[in-house]
């Protein structure tokens, strides 16, 4: 099965659902944009035919705009898109099959990685998927981008947006696909704890 993902290169909530598609998925090609990015690249690409060779076409933490999501409902393979969202101005595009825009469900507000990893669970189970560490930091990485850290006293959901800057995004996307292919349990190593530590004592001084 060949994969493609388009998701949000700002922020850890972009960049888990890479993550999360390279423990699920042998062939994956992605591309990370910036929100503004995304209608100039889909009209490029519906154009040039790029989605073609691939099975299914993901879309997190980011959302196509009116014209697009028409073009791509006109398309006879348009059930090969899936674009999973969370931002209240995307929720009028869930009239479409292949959108799914949820900001709140049961009280719990969801990031584009805790909708993309739902998703995952249902289509694709597979054992990795079930692991304490990869669902601990699916729900570091809700809490962080929703900011319900501070309504639960979660500080290590903030810790991963600090350890973005400090990897960057190419080496926080494989050190993490690594990590959790190692590990059966989340946790932060002391090299981790000490930048963490840092980042921290320079803040409040």
């Amino acid at each position: 099965m060949k994969v493609f993902l388009i998701s949000h290169i700002a922020d850890v909530d972009g960049l888990t659902p890479v993550v999360l598609s390279k423990l699920v998925f042998e062939d994956l090609d992605y591309k990370l944009l910036e929100a503004s990015e995304v209608s100039s690249f889909m009209e490029d690409a519906l154009n040039n035919n790029l989605f073609d060779e691939y099975d299914k076409v993901f879309m997190t933490d980011l959302c196509v705009n009116e014209i697009v999501a028409e073009r791509i409902n006109k398309l006879p393979f348009k059930d090969k898109f899936q674009v999973l969202d969370h931002h209240m101005a995307c929720l009028d595009l869930n009239k479409y099959s292949f959108i799914t825009v949820i900001v709140e469900e049961n009280g719990i507000k969801e990031c584009g990685t805790s909708l993309y990893y739902k998703y995952l669970l249902e289509h694709y189970p597979i054992k990795i998927l079930a692991r304490e560490s990869v669902s601990y930091m699916v729900s570091l990485v809700r809490l962080g981008d929703t900011w319900e850290w501070k309504k639960y006293n979660k500080e290590e959901a903030r810790y991963l947006t600090i350890l973005l800057d400090y990897y960057g995004v190419d080496k926080f996307i494989n050190n993490y696909v690594d990590f959790l292919l190692a590990n059966e349990k989340f946790y932060f190593t002391e090299v981790e704890k000490t930048f963490i530590d840092l980042d921290n004592k320079r803040m409040f001084d």
